[in-house]
């Protein structure tokens, strides 16, 4: 090679000869001469040959000839389905959802496509969806976390904090750990009824759930029919208060119908009608009996 750059260089000039020796020494130009000028003539000329359609014809027909060889290669098939999810119902769900890959190629996946279809259930967050080497298809997703059960029209949903539907997989055993809420507008305003549900703790066993009442407000549902009407501003910490009197007056324990919070400041009692009954020795017609 270098006997044939020899003789190329002796037939010019002595003078050209010594300016190309010197220009040799030279990083720079050694790079341009044996490198990017062979890259931009190899350029060149491809660009000059495919600059006739029968040459992008015969060089489209060979790539997609290559390809699907490629496809149909079962060596790269996809062979299984991996779902991460912390809930066994929801993994369940995903992979019908998601159908069998089985013996797929990973050509024929649309990781972009499968996410947003995931991301459409209302249980799932967000998802992740990535054909991993080893011919698995990876299925990620962040899960909704059902905070309460919504009643309405006699069906029942799970909500999270945000009042968007979560997974209901297991509805029996979600339905008796997870507060109950109704009426309309209740869907709108989660995270307030989940603090009227935390400022009642002490009197958890007793509630039998929260009723929105006008969109405006929340009503208080105890066991034994008993109402505490909350009022539109600051409800939990008109709850605490309430609760903080009964510890001393033990006001909830007695024959109360009804305690109504919606004047600030003021606490508005109801009593059963018995009790008036028992207060002014009244009896009714059934206790006198026939002869009195």
């Amino acid at each position: 090679m270098r006997s044939l750059g020899r003789a190329a260089m002796s037939v010019l000039p002595v003078s050209l000869q010594f300016v190309l020796q010197r220009a040799l020494l030279t990083p720079v130009f050694r790079l341009g001469a044996f490198l990017v000028l062979p890259v931009v003539l190899v350029i060149s000329g491809a660009a000059i040959w495919l600059s006739e359609e029968a040459n992008q014809q015969r060089t489209r027909v060979l790539l997609e000839r290559v390809e699907s060889q490629f496809r149909q290669n079962q060596r790269f098939n996809v062979v299984g389905l991996e779902v991460a999810s912390e809930s066994p119902e929801l993994r369940r769900h995903l992979e019908r959802h998601a159908g069998s890959f089985a013996n797929t190629s990973p050509f024929d996946i649309d990781p972009r496509s499968l996410k947003s279809k995931f991301e459409e259930l209302p249980a799932v967050t967000s998802a992740q969806v990535n054909v991993v080497p080893g011919g698995n298809v990876e299925i990620s997703v962040v899960e909704r976390k059902p905070e309460v059960v919504l009643r309405q029209s006699g069906s029942v949903a799970l909500l999270d904090r945000f009042g968007d539907q979560a997974f209901s997989g297991n509805l029996d055993s979600t339905l008796q750990r997870l507060p109950l809420i109704s009426g309309a507008g209740a869907e709108s305003n989660v995270i307030e009824a989940l603090e009227i549900y935390a400022a009642a703790e002490p009197i958890r066993d007793s509630i039998r759930g929260l009723v929105r009442i006008g969109e405006r407000r929340w009503d208080l549902m105890l066991d034994g029919n008993r109402i505490i009407q909350l009022p539109e501003d600051n409800p939990g910490d008109a709850l605490k208060q309430l609760l903080a009197f009964d510890r001393k007056s033990r006001l909830l324990s007695r024959d109360v119908r009804s305690v109504d919070l919606r004047v600030p400041d003021q606490v508005a009692v109801s009593l059963a009608p018995d009790i008036f009954a028992v207060a002014t020795g009244r009896r009714t017609s059934d206790d006198l009996g026939d002869g009195a």
